[in-house]
C-alpha cells in the first residue's frame, strides 16, 4: 500500500484478487489499512516520517494460501500414530487459533532436526500428559533425545518389570549363613586387650 511516498504491507496474499480495494484511516501517528469490502483491518503500522521506505509486519510475510486443513493433514500424516496426532492438533488449535500456523511450522521443523523415534514418543508422551503446544513437544523431543544419551529408554513399550518375586528374595535371604568364628577370636576384645 503506497501512501505519502513510502509503502506499507499487507499480509501476503491481500491482493490476490483483481480489483481488491482497501481504505485508510490515518491519525497523527498510525496508518490503519482496511477491506473496503468486509471492514477487517489489513493492518497497522506507524507512520514513517522518511520517504522511499517500505514498512513492514514481519507477520504479513506468512503466506496464508495455504489451507490450516491442508497444513494440518499434511502434519498428521508424518506421524506414526495419526490418531493422537490429530488429537494433539486439534487441542493446539482449540488453544491457539491464531497462532494455529505458528504451531504447526514449529511442529514440522522437529522432523528436521530430530530422528523420527523421538519426534513419535514425544508426540504420545504430550498425548499422555495433555501438553498441547508445539513448544512443550519441541522441549519433550529434546528430554527424551537428551535421556536417551546417557541410558537406553523404553519409547513404546514398557518392558517387562526384572525384579523377584518377594517370596524368592526371601529364599535367598533364609540361605544366607553368617561366618562361625571360635570364641577365642573374642576373649582379647572381652577381657579389654586387642589381638593383632
Amino acid at each position: 500500500m503506497l501512501y505519502l511516498s513510502n509503502r506499507y504491507s499487507v499480509p501476503l496474499g491481500t491482493y490476490h484478487a483483481l480489483g481488491k480495494v482497501v481504505q485508510l484511516k490515518i491519525d497523527q501517528t498510525r496508518l490503519i489499512i482496511y477491506d473496503s469490502e468486509n471492514g477487517e483491518t489489513l493492518g497497522k503500522h506507524n507512520l514513517s516520517k522518511e520517504k522511499g521506505k517500505l514498512i513492514q509486519d514481519k507477520n504479513h510475510l506468512r503466506d496464508r494460501t495455504k489451507g490450516i486443513s491442508a497444513m494440518m493433514e499434511s502434519t498428521i500424516g508424518k506421524f506414526e500414530a495419526q490418531v493422537l496426532a490429530q488429537i494433539f492438533m486439534l487441542e493446539i488449535k482449540k488453544k491457539y487459533p491464531r497462532y494455529i500456523r505458528d504451531q504447526l511450522q514449529l511442529v514440522n521443523q522437529q522432523w528436521n532436526h530430530f530422528p523420527s523415534i523421538f519426534v513419535n514418543s514425544g508426540l504420545k508422551l504430550c498425548v499422555e500428559k495433555r501438553l498441547f503446544s508445539a513448544s512443550e513437544l519441541k522441549d519433550m523431543i529434546r528430554f527424551l533425545t537428551e535421556s536417551a544419551q546417557h541410558e537406553p529408554i523404553e519409547l513404546f513399550e514398557e518392558s517387562p518389570a526384572k525384579i523377584k518375586p518377594l517370596d524368592e528374595q526371601l529364599n535367598d535371604i533364609l540361605e544366607i549363613k553368617p561366618s562361625i568364628r571360635s570364641l577365642e577370636t573374642y576373649l582379647p576384645f572381652l577381657e579389654g586387650g586387642t589381638n593383632n
